[in-house]
């Protein structure tokens, strides 16, 4: 018998390819202010930590410019205009991802999106792609609440939904979902062909597709 009542998801390189809409709107910014387009390939090494610091990354990787909190203040602001009129324009899930989603909720299990991407965003891209409807709550950026991989977004959904840690699995591509993971009590899964690594954490579990978190028990 799976002994799992919530589901936490980590949002883009988990349950969604975002990369290309994420590059296109880091380097719309980044061309108002003269600099050159970043690859896609750069763009994902940059990912896992927020659209703020992607921002402030880019700028860094760049050397062109001096990084203050007012230069990604104001990039920011350009990068989140251009992203949420673009959020979906070639975002959609990975393999699968429907299909379990639909399964766990047959289960009635809790389900929760977190992640570093600004909540807002979050939401809205989870409607633009019909996935909005599995989840009970979405937690991210924006809400006062310490980013991953610290484990106040992690405790707060677990919280909200009226979960424990101890029945609660956390899945994810990056160190920053299994170092929340990890510091939160929660067991967790790492995904493999994300956009982030494990770097050094040791996740519970290790899937290669999504389809294989059915076979995950606690």
């Amino acid at each position: 018998m799976n002994s799992i009542k919530c589901y936490l998801f980590d949002l883009d390189g988990t349950l969604l390819k975002t990369a290309e809409d994420l590059m296109a709107a880091l380097n719309f910014m980044r061309k108002s202010f003269n600099l050159p387009p970043l690859a896609l390939e750069k763009v994902i090494k940059l990912l896992g930590n927020g659209i703020r610091d992607l921002i402030r990354q880019s700028f860094i990787d760049s050397g062109e410019l001096p990084v203050t909190e007012e230069l990604v203040d104001q990039a920011f602001k350009i990068n989140m205009e251009y992203y949420q009129a673009h959020l979906a324009d070639l975002t959609c899930p990975y393999p699968g991802v429907v299909e379990v989603l639909e399964e766990l909720r047959a289960r009635q299990v809790k389900m929760a999106v977190v992640t570093n991407k600004h909540s807002s965003a979050a939401r809205k891209i989870l409607t633009a792609v019909k996935l909005d409807k599995y989840f009970d709550l979405v937690v991210g950026d924006g809400e006062n609440i310490p980013l991953k991989p610290a484990p106040d977004l992690l405790l707060h959904a677990v919280k909200k939904m009226g979960c424990c840690v101890e029945d609660t699995l956390m899945v994810g591509d990056n160190h920053t979902d299994l170092g929340a993971a990890r510091r939160a009590g929660i067991k967790s899964v790492f995904i493999t062909g994300g956009y982030g690594v494990a770097d050094g954490e040791k996740p519970d579990f290790t899937i290669n597709s999504f389809e294989e978190l059915r076979n995950i028990k606690l």
